[in-house]
């Protein structure tokens, strides 16, 4: 472990924008693949579809912004916000991965676009 510390150390030297090796707390988030609020799929109570994460979405930075889309068997996609997803805190949402499932529990349809979610799970992987 004190070889991971040190590595970290050092890139926390590295002076480029929005480094997030920069505050201790977030790159600590990143050590740990564990999402600690996820759900398992039989413990969710009614209906549901069952989503991967395809796409994250990017900030005006290129950092992670906090939405996301998804897509269904079926291939129909998902808008996913943070705010909605919710078991799901920023220290989880960093954690998540594409090809992760997500656990749809309602969402609205506009034509032509992703469906817009507005309860949703984070399922454990």
């Amino acid at each position: 472990m004190d070889s991971v510390v040190e590595k970290v150390s050092s890139l926390m030297e590295i002076d480029v924008p929005d480094n997030p090796f920069k505050s201790k707390y977030r790159w600590k988030t990143y050590l740990s693949p564990i999402i600690s609020n996820g759900v398992e799929i039989d413990e969710i109570v009614g209906e549901f579809v069952l989503v991967k994460i395809v796409h994250f979405a990017k900030n005006e930075k290129g950092n992670r912004s906090n939405f996301l889309f998804a897509k269904d068997a079926s291939d129909e996609e998902y808008f996913v916000h943070l705010q909605y997803l919710t078991n799901c805190e920023w220290q989880d949402w960093v954690k998540l991965r594409e090809g992760n499932q997500l656990a749809v529990l309602s969402f609205d349809s506009v034509k032509g676009k992703a469906h817009h979610v507005t309860d949703c799970l984070m399922i454990n992987t």
